[in-house]
């Protein structure tokens, strides 16, 4: 008999080692050929021959890793607040006789290196965040709250996954993709491409005009449009146009640009390959941009009338929702300017990210977007929120492109939404390639597997906010001179005359 055990216990021998046996009182690894007692009755109580020498429990101490000192081990349950998993519990412990270190049995005992269900890699447990990883705020990949640097966790060094040591010990599976019945119903995002991008939007502005307008109806074929001083003609057919290249050096064909909503004329689908296009001037429409009226009340903006100016103005508008530059359609609601392309997203997305419908709301004192990082703040910015979770995206971080290309790169890069899911063993920091600053890899970027660049998600396209912009666009009409809008050396707006001299845009 062992004053720690009920049962007799009878001495044994490790022939081989099947799985890992330790000691049911110092957690000591039993290694191979090892003598030890076991309990009798088939417990699976086992004892190593220190402990069971052993004559006093106060003798019995340990090393362990956790800690400078060595740890007496407590036999006898009390409940206190463990300074590994800094829950309350009833448990046996270890404590630290010199310094007022004391943990539960069950957390002293659990092993560096543990394979669990909630991660596809084994994860190392620590008694604090490694230094590395502190750059930045790290959260709980289970439960998605802030992990406390100076708190015991498990984590992947290659996944960057980092978890509390009670959800990660849970048996509770997280459901990532679970969603409503109606899911079908709803715009889900991001988009496949820029391209798919654009055509979903254009989805939007059908979905909103079909409201008011019976799409259903043949359209005519000359019609007089409140925002252009010609007629418009209807067209059957895509077609290219010359425009002017950002670089500013020479012209280049490229598709039709929508002058309502500043997005390329596709041939992808019958509607999109359906236009009004002025014979006398570049200026061009959706089908559907064709049809959007000069007032709509909207559900978050409330009633909005459209901002009277022609679409070629040589004054750029921001969005207030957005912060992006647009010649586009825009319409007002008292003082505060905001594009179409803002005004017809639709009221419930479903985001791959979150297993909830996301709704259109008013901006939450506190409310951070879970992409950028940065807090959702403004009435007039349009913010996704989850009614049921804490979870909110800016719209314009919400419809963020899954793949872009970019020039420095050969293959389009991904949009990561998690490490976990999205990049295979990158133990090493993330670090952008325009700015040159570490990412902090809790928000969204931009990544290629396959060359190892990365980018923030605003950094990808430096010119981002002025995506909205029909660059090309001529006939401006500045001191009675014919213009084309382009961009200068600097990367900023400016009208070009034919002698190829530059304007500075009005802000």
């Amino acid at each position: 008999m062992h004053p720690t055990h009920k049962h007799i216990l009878t001495n044994n021998r490790v022939l081989y080692e099947i799985q890992r046996d330790e000691c049911n009182v110092c957690s000591t690894a039993i290694g191979h050929y090892s003598f030890f007692y076991c309990c009798t009755e088939k417990c699976e109580f086992k004892l190593c021959l220190r402990c069971a020498l052993t004559p006093s429990q106060n003798e019995r101490k340990i090393q362990h890793w956790s800690h400078q000192h060595q740890l007496r081990v407590v036999e006898r349950c009390a409940t206190f607040e463990c300074d590994a998993c800094n829950k309350v519990a009833t448990d046996s412990s270890y404590m630290c006789d010199i310094c007022p270190f004391w943990i539960h049995k069950s957390c002293g005992s659990l092993p560096r290196l543990n394979i669990l269900i909630h991660h596809k890699h084994p994860l190392w447990l620590s008694d604090s965040l490694p230094d590395i990883y502190r750059q930045f705020q790290q959260f709980c990949k289970i439960c998605k709250v802030e992990v406390d640097p100076s708190h015991w966790l498990f984590y992947c060094a290659n996944c960057r996954f980092f978890a509390h040591i009670q959800c990660a010990l849970s048996r509770t599976l997280v459901l990532r993709h679970e969603g409503a019945d109606d899911d079908a119903k709803i715009m889900h995002v991001p988009a496949a491409d820029e391209q798919s991008l654009n055509y979903m939007k254009q989805t939007c502005i059908k979905d909103m005009i079909s409201l008011s307008v019976d799409i259903s109806v043949s359209p005519p074929i000359l019609i007089d449009h409140w925002a252009h001083e010609h007629p418009l003609a209807l067209e059957h057919k895509s077609a290219s146009v010359i425009t002017m290249d950002y670089s500013n050096q020479e012209s280049s064909v490229g598709p039709i640009l929508c002058d309502g909503c500043t997005k390329p004329i596709s041939s992808s689908s019958d509607d999109a390959n359906v236009l009004y296009k002025c014979n006398q001037c570049s200026y061009a429409l959706h089908r559907y941009c064709a049809l959007i009226p000069q007032e709509m009340n909207h559900s978050k903006l409330g009633m909005l009338k459209v901002h009277k100016r022609r679409a070629l103005s040589n004054k750029l508008k921001c969005c207030e929702s957005c912060n992006i530059f647009s010649n586009g359609f825009m319409f007002r609601s008292e003082d505060e300017i905001y594009d179409v392309g803002c005004v017809c997203l639709p009221e419930k997305i479903k985001h791959i990210t979150h297993h909830h419908p996301l709704k259109q709301r008013s901006s939450v004192n506190g409310a951070v977007c879970k992409a950028c990082s940065s807090e959702c703040w403004g009435w007039s910015t349009i913010v996704y929120g989850c009614e049921i979770c804490d979870f909110s995206l800016h719209s314009d971080c919400a419809l963020k492109p899954r793949t872009v290309p970019h020039r420095w790169d050969p293959h389009p890069l991904r949009l990561i939404l998690s490490i976990e899911d999205d990049v295979e063993d990158h133990p090493h920091d993330f670090e952008c390639e325009f700015c040159s600053q570490v990412i902090d890899t809790n928000t969204w970027f931009y990544h290629c597997n396959i060359c190892d660049l990365s980018f923030h998600m605003f950094c990808i396209d430096p010119y981002f906010v002025y995506a909205n912009v029909k660059f090309g666009a001529t006939g401006i009409k500045k001191e009675d001179r014919d213009l084309t809008l382009v961009l200068n050396k600097k990367g900023l707006p400016a009208l070009k005359r034919r002698s190829g001299r530059l304007w500075k845009l009005r802000d």
